[in-house]
């Protein structure tokens, strides 16, 4: 993900969004730069530019999220 997809997000919401995809790569184990990781990074923003800025929630509707991909592409882990 390159840093021109981030312009639109405020400081604020580039730090939520880097704290909590960083918490839920390390909680599941997954390396940010990885494949997954990306396609974790890929589902915040969607969601956090969708409105969605509670950590928690946006932290459970990752999990959500990954979980589709991971029916469409197992590869991912």
């Amino acid at each position: 993900m390159s840093l021109v997809n981030l312009s639109p997000l405020n400081d604020n919401e580039v730090e939520l969004l880097t704290t909590v995809v960083t918490a839920w790569c390390e909680k599941h184990h997954i390396e940010p730069d990885s494949e997954c990781g990306q396609a974790v990074m890929v589902a915040a923003l969607r969601l956090l530019t969708d409105g969605e800025k509670n950590p928690t929630v946006l932290n459970e509707a990752i999990t959500v999220a990954m979980h589709v991909q991971l029916h469409k592409k197992p590869h991912l882990l």
